[in-house]
């Protein structure tokens, strides 16, 4: 049976990225940039999990979680929340009033794709039939639990990602460096600001055609050091 998600945040290529990296033949994903266009689309309740950024544009995810408890009782949820802006003195509140309020899980941004992809293959695979159960241990998890020995590399490469410029999706090119490479994917030095659930294409010298990123960081304000695994 195939399973819904719904993306609530407010970040246009955060959305994007998740919906890129989760959609699969199994797993449809819609999103929404608001607790408003969140409540629109949670009217008929036939989501089966719903991602909540904490902080949204019109109301606190927290609130949201509440009313989605109200009017769907059975939903499963997962916060997220930004580290860059939510490590402070009141982070351990909102973890707690979430737990409180039988919160599946909550993650900080920026959080390991895979990571994620294991908790919501926990959550989805409850109350499953069998078929559906085996179709996500084959195709939805056990790729992120791989690991396998990466192979220092360096060479210039050209990849292309998707930047949102004047309300308009548009791919742009960038040239990095490569650190290091394996089978499921490549460790690269970036002038763009990747951010985890990006979704990249590469030229021909990788011999892999695309994949996400899953963690980044900024070195020295100017390159962005970022994992990337293939699709």
């Amino acid at each position: 049976m195939k399973k819904r998600i719904l993306i609530i945040d407010g970040q246009e290529l955060m959305r994007y990225g998740l919906q890129k990296a989760l959609s699969q033949d199994m797993i449809e994903v819609d999103t929404a940039a608001t607790a408003g266009e969140a409540k629109v689309a949670l009217r008929s309740c036939t989501y089966d999990l719903c991602l909540i950024d904490i902080f949204l544009p019109d109301e606190s995810g927290l609130q949201l979680m509440e009313a989605i408890r109200d009017t769907c009782p059975e939903m499963k949820i997962i916060m997220m929340t930004s580290s860059d802006s939510d490590l402070n003195d009141d982070l351990n509140e909102k973890i707690n009033n979430a737990k409180e309020k039988k919160t599946c899980h909550f993650l900080c941004k920026p959080f390991d794709l895979s990571q994620l992809k294991d908790v919501i293959f926990r959550v989805l695979k409850e109350d499953s039939d069998d078929q559906t159960v085996d179709w996500f241990e084959e195709n939805f998890a056990i790729i992120s639990r791989r690991r396998v020995e990466r192979k220092k590399m360096s060479q210039k490469i050209d990849f292309c990602v998707s930047v949102i410029n004047d309300g308009e999706v548009k791919r742009r090119t960038f040239t990095a460096e490569t650190v290091d490479i394996s089978d499921d994917g490549i460790g690269l030095l970036s002038p763009y600001p990747l951010k985890p659930s990006d979704v990249i294409s590469f030229d021909e010298n990788v011999g892999r055609k695309s994949g996400v990123v899953v963690w980044s960081s900024i070195l020295n304000g100017q390159q962005c050091k970022t994992g990337i695994r293939f699709a």
